[in-house]
């Protein structure tokens, strides 16, 4: 009752507030007030939800009433450029009887409790000090199918000396982050605490140089499984050295230094040299150089690279590139020698309304590789994560027990069977994500394992690729083809060498109108590791008749046929979007999305809807609407269905 107290109160509040003038500024002695800003709020909702869960039925009803203010704050000290201050804060009680946290529905993101404060001292003074703190609490949901309940804390200072001799920045940074999987039970505990200092330092309009040094302390708790605690140093120096006013010749130097102690501990130095030269308009050379040696407690890796780079531009239709690189790897288990050379020829046509493409890439790689048959250790290793294409490891006859998958930080370990899956496919691993894991589509991951390193092993490899494609009448309508090949010739091999020979042919065509574009492709990948036939589908509506009518329509339909395992995978993704603006300032808003994943271990079938009115008459606003929303994943079931109404007063 108490809860609802509150709510009915905030809510007289909204209806009760008078809109302060915006010149107006009150002053408390030496401190000056300006108008304060916000929204109160209330919303009733009404939901039902059934759950099929490990073969156990809920049904679920629930009433509820959920009130807010947010407030927005902002003063300053005698003058604006001594001391300001802002403040903004969100509050919202709620009074509910029911078991799950949020409607699922990924467009609701809702904040229970949060502060922001900010303090400037001397803003743009030769001196300046800012200071911030940042809480909140938040539930959410993670592709529809993962509810989260979030605890975040920032706190931070910086101190800036701006001028033009030591223009010096040092900021201290604490982070505190809390996360639990209310299905799962899940917990994710990170504390961070980060101490920086950087130097940004120009002696004339041809050079520019950064210099930083930070040192941090992470302290990462995965789900009681395990706990991470890392000591990092680094340091970064980028130096950019201009040959000439318009930049387009330059120098560029980036060296960098980490140092980590804890949970895992390595030392890495990179070094990364750029040199770009224009000799006429149509002619660049570019030169690169790098070095890079990284040092852990099992092994020590030495590489360098040196590559140029001609490119040549002949009027506006024929554009040619020649490069060759050498690179060097020495690791305690083994020597190896890379070695690659190539050009590339793209050619533009343009007959009337039409257009044609073409571009062709070839080069060739010679490899040496000297070692000993035995297990190696791989860190770091990077790929992108994404369901629409396969993610196999580098190296062949991984170990799987071996396997860890990270963040791009290489902080956060993803945890097998939650957050991602691994298969093994023709003596190599493939990687796929679980929608709702903590890994999102598109994701940059970094991977360690252990592999079996084939011995000594050397070859030539020979890559070519041909794009071809045709545009008629200014884009409407377009055919296009790629074309891949990859063969080796002078192998010398050992018991575990696999080489990946492929030739990859792609179909595809296209039209292109003002409000719609609509398209086939069709792929077929012959390969000595993972063949596959894949066709696509597609078709993007998107119109906006005379600011009334809105219509969107987007439709992806994608289905593999794993060609050894004879497997299928079908990805079928439609949303559609209707909008009508009744007056200026009301409309009426209708969503309806489908996604179908079908095959092994990835089957999921999620339908969504939403309608929802929209209405405001001067300050005062109105929302309602409805909710639907039937997942299926795996053997798990959930049917949700949810009305709501909200009112709100704007300040």
């Amino acid at each position: 009752m108490n809860r609802i107290k509150t709510i009915l109160s905030l809510f007289a509040v909204l209806v009760a507030l008078n809109t302060y003038s915006q010149d107006y500024v009150h002053s408390l002695g030496p401190l000056y007030f300006r108008p304060p800003s916000g929204e109160v709020s209330l919303e009733n909702l009404f939901r039902r939800q059934v759950s099929l869960f490990n073969n156990i039925e809920e049904n679920q009803n629930s009433l509820y009433f959920i009130g807010g203010i947010k407030l927005n704050l902002n003063s300053y000290l005698l003058n604006p450029d001594i001391v300001t201050l802002n403040i903004s804060t969100e509050y919202n009680p709620e009074s509910r009887d029911e078991k799950y946290l949020l409607v699922p529905d990924r467009s609701e993101v809702r904040t229970l409790k949060k502060f922001d404060a900010r303090a400037s001292v001397f803003s743009g003074k030769p001196v300046t000090v800012t200071a911030y703190a940042n809480l909140n609490q938040s539930y959410y949901n993670r592709e529809l199918l993962t509810n989260i309940k979030s605890n975040n804390q920032r706190l931070g200072v910086t101190l800036s000396l701006n001028n033009r001799l030591l223009p010096l920045s040092v900021s201290y940074r604490n982070t505190f982050w809390d996360q639990t999987e209310t299905l799962t039970g899940r917990v994710f505990k990170m504390g961070r605490d980060n101490l920086e200092s950087r130097l940004i330092k120009s002696f004339s309009e041809y050079d520019r140089h950064e210099l930083s040094f930070s040192h941090e302390n992470y302290d990462y708790t995965y789900s009681d499984l395990h706990n991470t605690k890392n000591k990092i140093n680094r340091f970064r120096a980028n130096n950019s050295i201009y040959l000439n006013k318009d930049r387009r010749n330059s120098f560029n130097s980036m060296i960098s230094y980490i140092q980590q102690s804890g949970y895992y501990h390595f030392k890495k130095f990179e070094a990364n040299e750029r040199l770009i030269y224009t000799l006429s308009d149509n002619l660049k050379v570019t030169g690169r150089y790098s070095y890079h040696i990284y040092d852990n407690s099992n092994y020590t890796l030495n590489q360098q690279r040196i590559a140029g780079e001609l490119d040549h531009k002949l009027f506006k239709s024929l554009r040619t590139n020649i490069d060759i690189e050498y690179a060097s790897s020495v690791h305690d288990l083994y020597n190896e020698t890379n070695l690659r050379a190539g050009g590339q020829v793209a050619y533009t046509k343009i007959i009337g309304d039409h257009r044609l493409n073409i571009s062709y890439h070839h080069y060739r790689h010679y490899m040496d590789m000297k070692s000993e048959s035995t297990e190696i250790i791989i860190n770091n290793e990077e790929h992108i994560i994404s369901d629409a294409e396969i993610l196999l490891l580098d190296k062949p006859y991984a170990v799987p027990a071996s396997v860890t998958v990270r963040d791009a930080s290489g902080t956060i370990i993803y945890q097998e069977d939650l957050d991602y899956q691994i298969h093994i496919v023709n003596n190599f691993i493939e990687i796929e994500r679980i929608p709702g894991g903590l890994i999102s589509d598109n994701q940059a991951i970094l991977v360690d394992y252990t592999a079996i390193q084939p011995g000594s092993y050397g070859f030539n490899s020979v890559y070519n690729n041909l794009s071809v494609g045709v545009m008629f009448f200014n884009n409407l309508f377009e055919i296009y083809y790629k074309g891949f090949l990859q063969d080796y010739t002078k192998v010398r091999d050992t018991e575990y060498l696999v080489l990946n020979y492929y030739t990859r042919n792609v179909y595809g065509a296209r039209i292109n109108l003002d409000l719609l574009t609509a398209g086939i492709e069709y792929d077929l990948y012959k390969s000595t590791i993972i063949p596959y036939e894949r066709i696509r589908y597609y078709l993007n509506l998107n119109k906006s008749f005379k600011g009334k009518y809105i219509v969107a329509l987007n439709c992806n339909v994608r289905d593999y046929r794993m060609i050894d395992d004879d497997i299928d995978h079908k990805y079928y993704n439609i949303s559609a979007r209707l909008g009508y603006n009744i007056a200026p300032r009301t409309k009426v808003m209708t969503d309806i999305g489908y996604l179908r994943q079908h095959g092994k271990n990835i089957n999921l079938d999620l339908l969504t809807g939403k309608a929802e009115f929209l209405t405001s008459i001067r300050q005062f606003y109105i929302k309602a609407g409805v909710q639907n929303y039937i997942r299926k994943y795996l053997e798990n079931k959930h049917i949700f269905f949810g009305t709501y109404i909200e009112l709100s007063r704007k300040f």
